[in-house]
C-alpha cells in the first residue's frame, strides 16, 4: 500500500510539473512561427550565440550547490546550502561583468557579433543562475505547483516580450531582452512564493553550519561543476562554432531546429529529472536500491517519445517549412540529422540524476571531458574536410547518440552492482 502510495505520489509530481511545462512550451511553439517571420535568421543566430554563453555560464553560476540543496535530511543544512547557492551566483555574476569588461576587445575578435549584447550576458547569467537554485529550493519542499507556474509565467512573458520588442532593433536585440524579462519574472514568482509559504528562514543560519555543509558537499564544486561546464559548452559548441566557421545565419537555422526539437526533452525529461532526483534520492539514503524506479522511468520515457520522434524525423522539411516559413527549410533538413540525438537526451535524465545519487562526479567528469573533445572535431571535421555545414552538424549528432547510449548503459550497470552489494550487506 505504501509503495503504490509513493508511486502515484511520484506521477501526480510529474504531472504536475509537465502540465506547467506543457503550458509553457504550447506558449513557446506557439508564438514562434510569428517570431521566425519577424526575426531573420542572422537575428535567431545572435540569440542563439547570447543563449549559448549565457547558459554555458549559468549552468555553474552556483558552482552546482544547488543540486546539493535536495540531499541533506536537516531543513537547516539545506538552508545553509541555499544561502551558499544565492550568494555565489551574485558573486559569479559581478565576477563575469568584470571579465567582459576586461576582454570585451577579445572577444569582440572572436565573436564579431557579440558586441551586440556583450553588456546582457551578467544579467543573464544572474536571472537563469538564481532561478536553478530556487527551482531547486522549491523541489526539495516538493513545491512542484510554484515550478510549474514559474515556467508558465516565464515563456508567456518571454513570447510577449519578445514579440513586444521587435523594434529595439535590426539585430535581434529583442530577442534577447525578451529571454531575460522572462527568467527575472518566472525568479520573482519562485522568491515571492517561497517567502510566502515560509521556507526560508535566516534565524537557521550560522558561519559553523554554512562552512560545514560547503564541507560536507565539496564534490559538487569540484568535480560536478567542471562536468556540467564542459557539458553544457559542448552541447552549444555548434552555434558557436557554426558562427565562427559559417555565418550567424547557419547558426539561427541549427538554434531553431534544436529550440523546436527539445521542446519535448524539455517537457517530459525535464520534469522527470525534477521529480526522479527528490524521489531516488529519498530511497538510496534509506538504504535501499533505486534500480526499479531507474528501470520503470527509463523504460517509459523511451515508450512515450520513440514513435513521435520517429514520425517527426520522417517528415521534419515539411513540418518546418509549413509551420516556421519556406525559409526555414534547411532548419527541417537538421533536424533529420539530430532526431536520434536528442531522442537519447530525452530518455537520459535518470541515468544524469542518478550519477549525482550513486557519488559518480569523477567518471562524469572523464566522461564530459571525451564527450565535449568529441563534439568539437566532429565540427571542425565536417568544416574541414568537407567544408559543409550538414556534415558538421551530422557528425555532432553522431557522436551525441553514441555518448548518450553508453551512458545510459553504464550508469544501469553501475546501479545493478551498487543493488547486489547492498542486498549482500542486508
Amino acid at each position: 500500500m505504501i509503495n503504490k502510495k509513493s508511486n502515484n505520489r511520484f506521477i501526480f509530481n510529474v504531472l504536475t510539473l509537465v502540465s506547467g511545462t506543457a503550458v509553457s512550451q504550447g506558449i513557446t511553439l506557439t508564438v514562434m512561427p510569428i517570431l521566425t517571420r519577424i526575426y531573420t535568421p542572422e537575428e535567431f543566430g545572435n540569440y542563439a550565440l547570447y543563449l549559448a554563453i549565457v547558459s554555458t555560464i549559468s549552468v555553474v553560476s552556483s558552482w552546482k550547490y544547488e543540486l546539493a540543496i535536495m540531499l541533506p535530511k536537516k531543513d537547516e543544512d539545506a538552508q545553509a546550502l541555499l544561502f551558499v547557492s544565492s550568494l555565489i551566483t551574485i558573486l559569479m555574476s559581478l565576477l563575469i561583468l568584470i571579465v567582459l569588461f576586461i576582454f570585451r576587445n577579445q572577444l569582440i575578435q572572436i565573436f564579431a557579433n557579440i558586441k551586440v549584447f556583450i553588456w546582457l550576458i551578467p544579467l543573464g547569467v544572474f536571472g537563469t543562475g538564481m532561478l536553478q537554485v530556487f527551482s531547486a529550493w522549491n523541489t526539495r519542499n516538493q513545491f512542484y505547483r510554484n515550478v510549474s507556474g514559474s515556467r508558465i509565467v516565464q515563456s508567456g512573458t518571454t513570447a510577449i516580450s519578445q514579440f513586444s520588442f521587435r523594434s529595439l532593433s535590426s539585430v535581434g536585440k529583442g530577442l534577447i531582452w525578451g529571454s531575460i524579462i522572462g527568467f527575472i519574472l518566472s525568479l520573482l514568482v519562485l522568491v515571492y512564493r517561497s517567502i510566502k509559504m515560509n521556507t526560508v528562514h535566516l534565524k537557521s543560519l550560522s558561519k559553523d553550519r554554512i562552512l560545514y555543509n560547503i564541507k560536507e558537499y565539496k564534490n559538487f564544486p569540484k568535480y560536478q561543476s567542471f562536468s556540467v561546464l564542459i557539458n553544457s559548452f559542448s552541447q552549444h559548441l555548434p552555434v558557436m562554432l557554426l558562427t565562427i566557421f559559417y555565418s550567424p545565419v547557419i547558426a539561427g537555422f541549427y538554434s531553431l531546429t534544436h529550440r523546436a526539437l527539445n521542446t519535448p526533452a524539455r517537457l517530459i525529461g525535464g520534469s522527470v529529472r525534477q521529480v526522479f532526483y527528490e524521489r531516488a534520492s529519498k530511497i538510496y539514503s534509506s538504504g535501499k536500491s533505486i534500480k526499479n524506479i531507474y528501470e520503470k522511468v527509463t523504460l517509459n520515457l523511451i515508450k512515450v517519445t520513440l514513435i513521435p520522434y520517429l514520425a517527426i524525423g520522417l517528415f521534419s522539411r515539411d513540418i518546418f517549412s509549413i509551420v516556421f516559413g519556406s525559409d526555414w527549410v534547411t532548419s527541417g533538413i537538421y533536424a533529420q540529422y539530430i532526431i536520434f540525438f536528442i531522442f537519447t537526451i530525452t530518455v537520459n535524465p535518470p541515468s544524469v540524476m542518478s550519477i549525482q545519487i550513486l557519488g559518480m562526479q569523477k567518471f562524469h567528469l572523464k566522461y564530459e571531458f571525451f564527450l565535449a573533445i568529441a563534439r568539437a572535431v566532429s565540427i571542425y571535421v565536417g568544416f574541414s574536410f568537407f567544408n559543409s555545414h550538414f556534415a558538421s552538424i551530422g557528425l555532432f549528432a553522431l557522436v551525441g547518440l553514441l555518448f548518450n547510449t553508453f551512458l545510459i548503459l553504464f550508469v544501469y550497470n553501475k546501479i545493478r552492482q551498487n543493488t547486489t552489494e547492498r542486498e549482500s550487506i542486508e
